[in-house]
């Protein structure tokens, strides 16, 4: 019996380089993390992106920053996972029409949670969409709190991102040391 992605396992991904937008949600929204499940939309990378000078182009990695790690220096494991801010449905057609190439967020979920999906909170409708039918990476749980504070500190939002997952065979994700060159 073979078990685990038999065709498109994570060991057929390499590497990941790119240049990467940082979009500090939390700073764009004037908070140093969020009490809420807030959902991240297109607007929202918009305007985080404008008020950097920076375009989206197709290829780019965005690196999200909402500022969640917080819980987790403090401590808090569950409350880093129980109520997280993250990537909503409404900056789906942003991130497909923008061409991105991949996505990662600072959180536990990646998408809002509990979820925006009121009938069922448990839902997580942005993996679906993102990995299933796009065919986008997502990262999730990077320490992006060094990296925003660089780039809010010298005003440079972008850098060379490489993230290469372990080649783990028959994996449908793998773990990254994710690495930010400015």
């Amino acid at each position: 019996m073979v078990s685990g992605a038999t065709r498109l396992g994570i060991e057929n991904f390499g590497p990941l380089v790119t240049r990467a937008l940082v979009c500090d949600i939390a700073r764009l929204k004037g908070v140093d993390w969020f009490d809420e499940p807030y959902a991240i939309t297109g607007d929202d990378f918009d305007a985080c992106l404008t008020s950097a000078g920076l375009r989206v182009e197709a290829g780019d990695a965005v690196l999200v920053r909402t500022g969640q790690m917080h819980w987790l220096r403090e401590g808090e494991r569950n409350r880093y996972a129980d109520i997280s801010p993250g990537v909503g449905v409404g900056a789906l057609e942003w991130l497909h029409d923008s061409d991105v190439a991949a996505i990662a967020t600072d959180t536990h979920t990646f998408e809002p949670y509990p979820g925006e999906w009121v009938e069922n909170p448990f839902l997580f409708p942005v993996h679906m969409i993102d990995l299933r039918d796009m065919g986008m990476p997502q990262g999730q749980q990077w320490e992006l709190d060094g990296l925003a504070a660089d780039c809010a500190a010298d005003g440079v939002y972008e850098c060379l991102l490489v993230a290469t997952p372990l080649p783990i065979v028959g994996g449908i994700g793998g773990l990254v040391a994710p690495t930010a060159a400015k």
